[in-house]
Protein backbone atom coordinates (compact mmCIF):
# COMPACT_ATOMS: atom_id res chain seq x y z
CA UNK A 1 0.00 0.00 0.00
CA UNK A 2 1.20 3.26 -0.72
CA UNK A 3 -0.65 5.66 1.41
CA UNK A 4 -4.15 6.28 2.82
CA UNK A 5 -5.85 8.60 4.11
CA UNK A 6 -9.73 8.69 6.46
CA UNK A 7 -12.74 10.51 5.87
CA UNK A 8 -13.98 13.24 8.53
CA UNK A 9 -15.88 10.74 10.38
CA UNK A 10 -13.36 8.26 10.53
CA UNK A 11 -15.62 5.47 9.05
CA UNK A 12 -14.21 5.29 5.03
CA UNK A 13 -10.26 4.57 4.39
CA UNK A 14 -9.26 5.72 0.83
CA UNK A 15 -5.88 3.20 -0.23
CA UNK A 16 -3.30 4.27 -3.04
CA UNK A 17 -1.44 0.74 -4.16
CA UNK A 18 1.84 0.70 -6.55
CA UNK A 19 0.07 0.15 -9.10
CA UNK A 20 -1.77 3.01 -8.87
CA UNK A 21 -5.07 2.29 -8.03
CA UNK A 22 -7.52 3.85 -5.23
CA UNK A 23 -10.03 1.75 -3.07
CA UNK A 24 -12.59 3.20 -1.07
CA UNK A 25 -13.03 0.95 1.96
CA UNK A 26 -15.41 0.77 4.46
CA UNK A 27 -13.89 0.12 8.23
CA UNK A 28 -16.82 -1.02 9.86
CA UNK A 29 -17.42 -3.78 7.44
CA UNK A 30 -14.09 -4.02 6.27
CA UNK A 31 -14.70 -4.07 2.47
CA UNK A 32 -13.71 -2.22 -0.50
CA UNK A 33 -16.91 0.35 -2.27
CA UNK A 34 -15.38 1.34 -4.79
CA UNK A 35 -11.76 0.61 -6.94
CA UNK A 36 -10.60 3.50 -9.35
CA UNK A 37 -7.84 1.30 -11.84
CA UNK A 38 -5.76 2.27 -14.10
CA UNK A 39 -4.76 6.17 -12.68
CA UNK A 40 -2.39 7.56 -15.17
CA UNK A 41 -0.14 9.44 -12.49
CA UNK A 42 2.27 8.35 -9.68
CA UNK A 43 -0.41 9.39 -6.69
CA UNK A 44 1.69 11.94 -3.90
CA UNK A 45 -1.40 12.35 -1.84
CA UNK A 46 -5.09 12.28 -1.25
CA UNK A 47 -7.90 13.88 0.81
CA UNK A 48 -11.64 13.50 1.17
CA UNK A 49 -13.94 16.18 1.05
CA UNK A 50 -15.70 16.67 4.10
CA UNK A 51 -18.82 15.11 3.30
CA UNK A 52 -16.79 12.00 1.76
CA UNK A 53 -18.43 12.92 -1.85
CA UNK A 54 -15.52 13.76 -3.45
CA UNK A 55 -11.66 13.32 -3.19
CA UNK A 56 -8.83 15.44 -3.89
CA UNK A 57 -5.78 14.01 -5.78
CA UNK A 58 -2.13 15.06 -6.11
CA UNK A 59 -0.08 13.31 -8.40
CA UNK A 60 2.74 13.23 -10.75
CA UNK A 61 0.63 15.11 -13.35
CA UNK A 62 0.74 19.09 -13.45
CA UNK A 63 -2.89 19.28 -12.32
CA UNK A 64 -4.81 18.74 -9.00
CA UNK A 65 -7.59 16.86 -9.84
CA UNK A 66 -11.22 15.97 -8.09
CA UNK A 67 -12.94 12.46 -7.84
CA UNK A 68 -16.55 12.38 -7.47
CA UNK A 69 -16.82 9.49 -5.82
CA UNK A 70 -20.43 8.57 -6.46
CA UNK A 71 -20.28 9.96 -10.70
CA UNK A 72 -16.64 8.92 -10.66
CA UNK A 73 -16.00 11.95 -13.00
CA UNK A 74 -12.97 13.45 -12.74
CA UNK A 75 -12.02 17.36 -12.91
CA UNK A 76 -8.42 18.73 -13.79
CA UNK A 77 -7.76 22.05 -11.76
CA UNK A 78 -4.33 23.46 -13.62
CA UNK A 79 -1.98 24.29 -11.54
CA UNK A 80 1.33 24.52 -14.09
CA UNK A 81 3.78 22.89 -16.09
CA UNK A 82 6.76 22.52 -13.89
CA UNK A 83 4.46 22.46 -10.72
CA UNK A 84 4.08 19.26 -8.76
CA UNK A 85 1.73 18.97 -5.14
CA UNK A 86 2.85 16.51 -3.14
CA UNK A 87 0.69 16.95 -0.48
CA UNK A 88 -3.01 18.56 0.10
CA UNK A 89 -5.73 19.10 2.30
CA UNK A 90 -9.50 18.92 1.23
CA UNK A 91 -10.47 22.09 3.83
CA UNK A 92 -7.45 24.36 2.71
CA UNK A 93 -8.04 23.26 -1.15
CA UNK A 94 -12.26 24.28 -0.89
CA UNK A 95 -10.28 27.72 0.75
CA UNK A 96 -8.28 28.48 -1.86
CA UNK A 97 -10.93 27.75 -4.84
CA UNK A 98 -13.43 30.26 -3.24
CA UNK A 99 -10.94 32.47 -3.11
CA UNK A 100 -9.74 31.95 -6.38
CA UNK A 101 -13.25 32.24 -7.41
CA UNK A 102 -13.60 35.90 -6.04
CA UNK A 103 -16.11 34.71 -3.14
CA UNK A 104 -14.91 35.03 0.78
CA UNK A 105 -16.13 33.55 3.61
CA UNK A 106 -17.60 35.55 6.47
Amino acid sequence: MWLVAFDREGTKLISVTDDRCIKLWDIHQNRCLQTFKDYLHWIWSVAMSPDSNNLAIASAATFLQILNLETEELSNWGVGESFQLSVISYQYLCLFAQHSAGKSEA
